[in-house]
């Protein structure tokens, strides 16, 4: 039930922008953009798989 609720956030811009209380879409993807650039930060601090 969890991973259908997430998926439907995912889907609908306008949920989320109501969920996190933003008040237009400008606001809520200028904080979308800093969560996508800690998590590229994040992943590039992972070993590759096939690294040796």
């Amino acid at each position: 039930m969890a991973h259908k609720c997430k998926d439907t956030l995912i889907a609908v811009p306008e949920l989320r922008i109501k969920l996190t209380g933003h008040k237009t879409e400008a606001v809520h993807r200028s904080y979308i953009h800093h969560e996508l650039e800690e998590l590229r930060a994040a992943v590039e601090k992972i070993p590759a798989l096939n690294s040796k």
